[in-house]
């Protein structure tokens, strides 16, 4: 599953068909479980085929609710979804407010972490009655 664009850009492959994570969770199990009545070679093809019928944010939602049990999958699952960073950037403040205390709901997520966008520098003075100028003299 590639993730880049031919121009080297990220793409977003989110998956939001409904599907909550636990079902991702119950074929990873399944898969587990089948596999320990075989060889080890066929534990392997088993999990495989267990990580390819998850997606990544499955798969992410799914180390959130380990982190925090206490959250709803659903809950989890539609913070990640909801939130419109690229995928690295939401994984990351994902697994960091799991972690941290301050962060009482799976929505708290979004707010956590580098969002990308530098604080923008308000005009100075000067440069705010240059545009007034600007702008009077186009009316005019």
């Amino acid at each position: 599953m590639s993730d880049r664009t031919t121009a080297g850009q990220p793409t977003d492959n989110r998956d939001v068909s409904g599907t909550c994570p636990s079902v991702g969770r119950q074929a990873g199990k399944q898969a587990v479980s089948q596999a320990g009545t075989t060889s080890t070679s066929s534990r392997s093809m088993a999990l495989a085929r267990a990580r390819e019928t998850v997606n990544r944010w499955q798969a992410l939602a799914l180390v959130v609710s380990e982190l925090r049990p206490a959250w709803a999958e659903g809950d989890i699952w539609n913070a990640l979804i909801a939130d419109d960073r690229a995928y690295a950037a939401v994984a990351r403040s994902a697994i960091l407010g799991a972690l941290a205390d301050d962060v009482r709901h799976p929505n708290g997520l979004r707010y956590v972490g580098h969002h990308g966008t530098a604080t923008p520098i308000p005009p100075t003075l000067a440069e705010r009655r240059a545009e007034l100028a600007r702008l009077t003299e186009e009316q005019a």
